[in-house]
């Protein structure tokens, strides 16, 4: 004797779809909009954390705060054995953050400006030469 049950596709039934559903989630990345053609590729990405600086000045009645990279990227016990090495040499203010691609880039540009030296103009060697020639004559 055959089963009478009306024959449901898999497509059709909630529980199977909402199982699939759960198991896409778990496992793939989601499709960006207007992509559902596209395959899905298994995507498992591990947070990265970083360590850094902050050095908080008060200058002319305003805080200034600058924030310096110490690290690359990297898993968050890593980063917590750099950060924990850093404070063992004496640094201060250091921090375990996770990474977040468009703040760290934006960090970096900064620190790069900082570090980077202005050119010496002809006014700057006529200051240096007045200063000497007034510490010379004392």
């Amino acid at each position: 004797m055959e089963a009478k049950h009306a024959e449901v596709k898999d497509n059709e039934d909630p529980t199977i779809r909402a199982i699939r559903g759960l198991a896409i989630l778990i496992t793939y990345q989601p499709i960006e909009k207007g992509r559902e053609d596209k395959t899905k590729i298994p995507h498992f990405i591990m947070s990265k954390y970083y360590v850094s600086k902050t050095e908080v000045t008060y200058t002319e009645g305003k805080l200034d705060c600058i924030e310096t990279i110490l690290t690359k990227p990297s898993d968050k016990r890593a980063a917590a054995e750099g950060a924990r090495r850093f404070r063992a040499l004496g640094t201060e203010n250091v921090h375990v953050n996770k990474h977040s691609k468009k703040r760290y880039n934006k960090l970096l540009r900064e620190q790069n400006k900082r570090r980077k030296e202005k050119p010496l103009t002809v006014a700057d060697i006529a200051q240096m030469t007045k200063q000497a020639e007034e510490l010379g004559d004392e």
